[in-house]
């Protein structure tokens, strides 16, 4: 593995390897370049809320026995969109969620990376149509797939090497998203943003309430 081959460094996160990303747990084929990248750098970043976003998909599954669509990891945070039917996520049940997503973080659920040819897959994935359809787009004969707790999702990674790395995430929004060959609103996107630490997770939102002061729309009224 990766971390092993240098004493496994605390702080990081995903590791890049003759200038490929891969996870941690990956094996060295030979001589390397390597690089380890912590929560400091953007790819680590990435790595991180794509990985807090397979959480927040795991726990929406199991808190509304919603259907996971697709996760991704955005420049200043995540979000999961799932298909509840008829139903939305009230704005008064972002903060159960949160504290859903922290206990099943707390957990320390492995990531399990496996990388099988598409007829594999699908069988793996027969009961949930919008990952088989994200499936049907993979041009490769190969597709990367990661399991977390009960959660499979398509996903390139890389991703951290368990859930208990993810130290506070906070829940922020859910809103109305499109599938195509669904109708208007037709899927439910929860957004969210997760940090190593709560300290790092308070001097965020310190951030977010000094940017709100400075916003000229604010102070223009």
């Amino acid at each position: 593995m990766v971390a092993a081959e240098l004493g496994a460094a605390e702080a990081a996160l995903v590791a890049r390897v003759n200038g490929a990303l891969q996870d941690l747990e990956q094996p060295l084929e030979g001589d390397s370049d390597l690089e380890l990248l912590d929560f400091s750098s953007a790819e680590g970043r990435e790595a991180f809320w794509r990985s807090g976003a397979f959480v927040l998909g795991a726990v929406l599954e199991q808190f509304y026995g919603a259907t996971f669509c697709r996760a991704s990891a955005t420049e200043d945070g995540f979000h999961c969109d799932v298909h509840m039917g008829d139903r939305t996520v009230p704005r008064g049940d972002l903060q159960a969620l949160e504290g859903a997503c922290a206990a099943f973080a707390r957990a320390g659920h492995r990531f399990e990376r496996l990388e099988a040819p598409r007829e594999r897959l699908r069988e793996l994935l027969e009961h949930n149509r919008f990952q088989l359809q994200q499936l049907e787009a993979v041009p490769a004969p190969l597709a990367t797939l990661y399991r977390c707790g009960p959660q499979l999702q398509l996903c390139r990674g890389p991703l951290l090497r368990h859930t208990g790395l993810i130290g506070a995430l906070r829940v922020l929004s859910s809103s109305a998203a499109l599938w195509q060959g669904l109708g208007s609103g037709s899927l439910q996107r929860v957004a969210a943003v997760a940090f190593p630490s709560g300290l790092e997770l308070a001097r965020w939102e310190r951030a977010q309430e000094e940017a709100a002061l400075r916003d000229h729309r604010r102070i223009g009224r």
